[in-house]
């Protein structure tokens, strides 16, 4: 009776391996999700997600700031990084769109190629973004006029670099 005694035992023994193959991937994900949550895609710059109720630049990404005419240093040097950020994206700068936000009924000239210069009243983004300081912060435009991400003044560059390239390439159908 020795041989069929040891033959149940193994054949318990693979169905018991079985099992534990079984749900060990179960079993660790269910306490990866309980113990160790993931820390999420945080991003860098603020998620808006508001449309903006002015057409800047339709069909293109933009990087707009807004500052008062004239254009003083800080407002040179944010105008400065964004241009900066759009070379830097490559082959998708054609996509993106540098644009000063300037107060209406000023007159403004703009000294760059690639900066274009629109007329938005400021309670506008003051609006959009209540408990803010958001005339002194860069803001990332969809093609369709949303407002997507807002980097507050002093952000690092090369972040919010990765950060738009990611955007506008899972984007690349919309402009």
């Amino acid at each position: 009776m020795s041989p069929p005694a040891a033959g149940g035992r193994r054949a318990r023994r693979i169905l018991i391996l079985l099992l534990l193959l079984t749900a060990a991937p179960i079993l660790l994900a269910t306490a990866a999700y309980y113990w160790w949550p993931p820390r999420g895609g945080a991003s860098y710059g603020q998620l808006i997600v508001q449309p903006l109720p002015v057409a800047i630049a339709p069909g293109h990404w933009v990087l707009a700031s807004w500052a008062p005419a004239p254009c003083d240093a800080d407002c040179g040097q944010r105008l400065d990084n964004a241009r900066r950020l759009r070379v830097a994206q490559g082959e998708a700068a054609s996509r993106l769109d540098v644009v000063w936000l300037y107060p209406p009924g000023a007159t403004v000239s703009v000294d760059a190629d690639d900066v274009h210069a629109v007329a938005l009243d400021a309670g506008v983004l003051v609006a959009l973004a209540p408990g803010m300081h958001p005339l002194d912060d860069l803001y990332l435009i969809d093609p369709h006029g949303n407002l997507v991400l807002r980097y507050p003044a002093g952000f690092e560059p090369r972040r919010a670099l990765v950060e738009i390239g990611k955007v506008m390439k899972v984007n690349r159908g919309m402009g």
